[in-house]
């Protein structure tokens, strides 16, 4: 749960320039106003973090299953490669250098005699480092559909290492490469995603991917079928414990109106999960839920997950969040 929700009205039944005619109206007058999440509290960074590891763990276990080879790797930049990616996208924005690189690197991947672009799956997390130069550099996953050489595994491989395959299209600063893609590694990537940058508080990255990551999941889970009361919502970890959906998968596997039934009966339910707290729907009050969040920005400061509260106004809107 948030700990700084925003209410605003449903934008599904209001009349907008994308939907001029829109004459659409709830089965339930609670659902006109809803709350979304902050997007910035260490509840919706976690939130982020257990949707994305469930579908790279999804998406890892599709390309065990036809034979993909997943490699843990680190990409770095060499100070040179920076300057000269800051003069090509005419900024330097460690974002905008990053998407350039990748892109850069989809293309020449593409273009190579290793695979075509339909032979290459990612995901990278960019971070800035923490000493000396503090410069950019990337964590994550490539998935390919063949074996890499000996060279690659526990070493740093520098650019146009004779044999090294991803080094000479990768080109920008070196790569690490780390042990086999599995669940513990996911989680660690992950947990990047928690990290709140105090050296670098204007650095918000997200991930960047290959389409449809993880997508294998709707076609082999069949059970995720909508059945009024008894659809189910939830996913089952590998260690036995439950968690909500991805809303990813909820979209993909739902329609519009299916979620509007399983929200209105989500207000309706017996029960109610408050910051990890499982109390009867008698028992929810105001005060109970102010207690409770104050609790729970108290333990995230505690774990030195530490974010300023204060620093956004009510009157800024979602995306200016």
């Amino acid at each position: 749960m948030c700990l700084n929700p925003i209410t605003i009205t449903n934008p599904a039944y209001s009349v907008s320039k994308k939907n001029p005619l829109n004459d659409r109206q709830p089965i339930d007058e609670r659902l006109r106003k809803i709350q979304v999440p902050c997007g910035h509290c260490p509840e919706c960074r976690y939130k982020k973090k257990m949707s994305w590891q469930i579908r790279l763990q999804e998406h890892n276990k599709y390309m065990n299953e036809i034979g993909y080879k997943g490699y843990f790797v680190t990409l770095t930049f060499s100070e040179q490669s920076l300057t000269k990616l800051a003069h090509y996208t005419h900024s330097n924005d460690a974002l905008i250098i990053c998407s350039t690189a990748i892109r850069l690197f989809r293309d020449r991947f593409r273009k190579s005699a290793v695979s075509d672009l339909s032979q290459l799956h990612y995901f990278f997390i960019p971070e800035l480092g923490h000493q000396n130069t503090e410069r950019l550099h990337l964590h994550g996953f490539i998935w390919l559909n063949q074996q890499l050489p000996e060279i690659y595994v526990d070493r740093y491989v520098k650019p146009h290492t004779p044999g090294s395959t991803l080094s000479q299209i990768w080109l920008y600063g070196n790569i690490y490469f780390g042990h086999n893609v599995s669940n513990r590694a996911i989680n660690y990537i992950t947990k990047y995603m928690l990290k709140k940058d105090n050296d670098h508080p204007d650095f918000n990255p997200n991930p960047y991917h290959t389409r449809f990551l993880g997508d294998n999941f709707l076609s082999e889970h069949p059970h995720y079928k909508f059945e009024g009361s008894n659809t189910i919502t939830q996913y089952r970890l590998d260690n036995g414990k439950c968690t909500s959906l991805p809303s990813y998968y909820l979209h993909k596997l739902y329609t519009p109106e299916e979620r509007e039934f399983l929200q209105a009966q989500l207000l309706d339910s017996e029960y109610k999960f408050i910051h990890g707290v499982k109390l009867h729907s008698s028992q929810v009050t105001d005060d109970l839920v102010n207690t409770l969040t104050q609790e729970a920005k108290t333990r995230f400061q505690y774990l030195d997950y530490s974010h300023n509260y204060a620093s956004y106004p009510a009157s800024l809107t979602i995306k200016q969040l």
